[in-house]
């Protein structure tokens, strides 16, 4: 995993910027890892994972055990935190599969998104 992460606090939110490039599915599930460990060191319940230059595997199997590493464990407090991740166009397909299977697993604050002032308007309201 050759990847770059930043992280700054804003007035009720966490941004994250993460660059570069995953291969595996354990290098997803260290990046989650550190994002909700940086809303805990933060104090806050909104965070925005501005992803747009991650290159992540496009593959089917891969995706699927990615977003079953973010809801299946994940507690129930989450269901109240604000999770916005703004993905590179190219990878609408799943940012439409992570966003319906927390949303239907009741994380109705995971949204998706790939304008990044779109997502942070939607972490503000």
């Amino acid at each position: 995993m050759k990847v770059k992460v930043t992280t700054q606090k804003r007035e009720n939110y966490v941004l994250i910027e993460v660059i570069g490039g995953v291969d595996y599915l354990l290098d997803m599930k260290s990046l989650a890892t550190r994002h909700l460990l940086e809303m805990i060191n933060n104090n806050v319940n909104k965070i925005v994972v501005d992803s747009r230059e991650l290159i992540i595997p496009h593959i089917t199997k891969f995706s699927l055990s990615l977003i079953h590493h973010y809801i299946d464990p994940l507690p129930l407090e989450l269901k109240h935190f604000n999770i916005t991740i703004v993905i590179n166009k190219v990878y609408q397909e799943l940012g439409r599969l992570w966003k319906a299977a927390c949303n239907n697993r009741g994380f109705e604050g995971f949204n998706v998104f790939y304008d990044l002032d779109e997502a942070i308007n939607w972490t503000n309201e």
